[in-house]
């Protein structure tokens, strides 16, 4: 709700049945949100998707179901919203966030600002060399560091956010370079 109180536009996308349906019922009043059940992926079909219980993972596995799966470039086309700029891109995507990224950066699309987790060593490393001939990074946050289950995309005039289903852990905070 802080960003819509900015008056900006909001896309929540969540894959999670459960989740997706306690965003839509919450912001059924308020026409700046939108609720997209999708999983954001690195490619356009299917894939098969784990939903857990509440205050656990929930991810692309085997043992899970066939879900609709897309890249973000897709999602936002089909929206028409392929032309708006992003502000903040966050992406938690349960071990599946590097190839998101680099996913969305093969399709031209670059944020102001990236946030995405990278809970070990390797992971910080390959977003680093995945990064860093763009972006500069400008902060970290720790584990236990709170930010919410919600995705965003915004279209106010200064600054957009798009933000993918971010959860606690060790997230970098990347500024794109002038």
């Amino acid at each position: 709700r802080f960003f819509t109180k900015l008056g900006w536009q909001a896309l929540l996308i969540d894959a999670n049945p459960e989740f997706s349906k306690l965003l839509t019922n919450y912001y059924q009043d308020n026409n700046e949100v939108t609720v997209v059940k999708t999983l954001i992926s690195t490619n356009d079909g299917v894939a098969k998707y784990l939903a857990m219980e509440e205050g656990t993972h929930s991810g692309i596995s085997d043992d899970g179901v066939e879900t609709k799966s897309e890249r973000l470039s897709t999602l936002l086309k089909r929206l028409k919203l392929q032309d708006k700029k992003i502000g903040i891109l966050s992406i938690d995507a349960e071990g599946f966030d590097n190839e998101i990224l680099k996913s969305v950066l093969a399709d031209k699309i670059y944020p102001e600002i990236i946030i995405i987790e990278a809970n070990s060593k390797a992971d910080r490393e390959e977003v680093i060399s995945i990064l860093s001939s763009k972006y500069e990074l400008i902060g970290e946050t720790g584990r236990g560091f709170r930010q919410g289950q919600v995705g965003m995309f915004a279209s106010k005039v200064v600054s957009k956010a798009l933000h993918i289903n971010l959860f606690e852990g060790v997230n970098t905070i990347w500024k794109l370079k002038n």
